[in-house]
């Protein structure tokens, strides 16, 4: 089952420490973070993923993620928290296009090294 809704904010929050992605609406909120390239040397888990909440967070739970001009897909390749039977979701971006250009740059960021999980067709 793929929890679906349509997402009118995004945003990227990044330092020397970490970047992280933020797609959302006003019930519904998708993080994706990920440590600095410089942090990583020290110590990298890989993509971090979150919805709502931190109990409904994991670090390599992602299988694949699809970013078009409309609509993100994300398929987990684990059950994460309390989220039974979810096994992905389904986003319809209703998001600028300048809002776009940054998510689909903050994702790159986020999935790099692990190229092969993120497919960008925006």
């Amino acid at each position: 089952m793929n929890i679906e809704f349509e997402a009118n904010e995004s945003g990227i929050d990044a330092d020397e420490y970490s970047i992280t992605v933020r797609i959302s609406n006003d019930e519904n909120v998708l993080l994706f973070s990920r440590e600095s390239e410089e942090q990583s040397k020290k110590e990298d888990w890989g993509p971090y993923f979150e919805y709502n909440d931190q109990i409904n967070g994991e670090y390599g739970c992602i299988e694949k993620c699809t970013l078009n001009n409309t609509i993100l897909e994300l398929s987990l390749s684990k059950q994460l928290g309390t989220l039974q039977g979810v096994t992905g979701f389904k986003v319809a971006l209703n998001v600028k296009p300048e809002s776009l250009n940054e998510l689909v740059k903050g994702l790159k960021q986020v999935f790099r090294g692990y190229e092969s999980v993120l497919e960008v067709h925006a």
